[in-house]
């Protein structure tokens, strides 16, 4: 977790557009935008640009379209680039629909998808 937010942060939509591969990126974004945004047991979680409105743990019906180009996944990864095999809301303590600023690596794959390799967490509040 880190005490203090990062600065030069870009929302999720911005950065799936900008990011090049292994560029050190700060993403600023919502938990959530997936069904199920967290990956069990490891401390890895979706996110969605904060612009996309979250209702009751979900997506507004009025935005459904626009998640795909607006979500981004975020490894929170150790100094060796692995995965903590800790669940991210234990790890991080942190919730569905907070607000997240995270400093990292942007890794793309070939279907245009982004994943942060967060150096850490920063929730504002």
């Amino acid at each position: 977790m880190l005490t203090d937010e990062p600065q030069g942060a870009l929302g999720v939509s911005e950065l799936r557009e900008q990011a090049k591969d292994k560029e050190n990126v700060v993403l600023i974004g919502r938990i959530g935008g997936a069904v199920k945004p967290w990956v069990e047991g490891r401390s890895a979680f979706a996110v969605v640009d904060a612009s996309i409105e979250l209702c009751d743990g979900g997506v507004c019906a009025c935005c459904k379209d626009k998640v795909c180009d607006a979500t981004a996944l975020v490894k929170v990864v150790n100094a060796h680039g692995q995965l903590f095999k800790t669940d991210a809301r234990e790890l991080l303590n942190v919730k569905e629909n907070e607000l997240v600023v995270v400093p990292g690596k942007a890794k793309r794959d070939d279907a245009g998808n982004l994943t942060i390799l967060a150096s850490g967490v920063y929730i504002r509040r």
